[in-house]
């Protein structure tokens, strides 16, 4: 068996963006078969300086070569359309481990669309579809009109603007979007 290991993990994160800074953390209960059983974190924050680069700053003990090590881990993240390169130094806050590493990570991304569109006739004169950036006015003409009724349940659309629905739809369509995204 010399040689011979096997490895599995889930990792579970939350990130917020705020203007230019972006933080997050994350937990990946991770096995080795070598090492038995480690729960490993993440905390990490980036800076974007200009649209294409931010100064990038991780503290986990997710391993890089399979032992958990605690590191800081401070970068800068190059992003030019779909490919992203950061490199970065990989800093021990253990006592016992002496080696800084440098490091550079290499991203593509391939965006592959899958139009799942769907047009249901329900009965005559109504139809069931997926929503469009372009419905946006129709929706916030819905709105408007039974703001007074609708606000008992929904309070945040006492302010509601065109505007905010335009937002909305089209976070909602890009996140449908990212999640088709193959990363390799």
């Amino acid at each position: 068996m010399l040689g011979r290991f096997y490895d599995s993990g889930l990792k579970i994160g939350l990130d917020k963006k705020i203007g230019r800074v972006e933080f997050g953390a994350g937990v990946m209960p991770m096995y080795d078969s070598g090492m038995g059983y480690n729960t490993c974190y993440t905390v990490h924050a980036a800076c974007r300086v200009i649209q294409e680069a931010a100064l990038v700053l991780d503290i986990t003990n997710i391993p890089e070569y399979r032992m958990v090590e605690h590191r800081i881990v401070p970068g800068i993240l190059f992003r030019a359309h779909k490919l992203w390169v950061r490199p970065e130094l990989s800093i021990p806050l253990n006592d016992n481990v002496q080696f800084t590493r440098v490091l550079i990570s290499f991203r593509y991304d391939f965006f592959i669309e899958i139009m799942l569109q769907f047009d249901i006739d329900v009965k005559t004169g109504i139809r069931l579809r997926e929503v469009m950036l372009n419905d946006a006015p129709m929706i916030y003409r819905a709105i408007a009109d039974h703001r007074d009724y609708l606000k008992t349940w929904l309070p945040f659309i006492a302010n509601l603007s065109e505007q905010d629905e335009m937002d909305f739809l089209s976070q909602v369509l890009f996140s449908r979007r990212k999640k088709e995204i193959l990363l390799l």
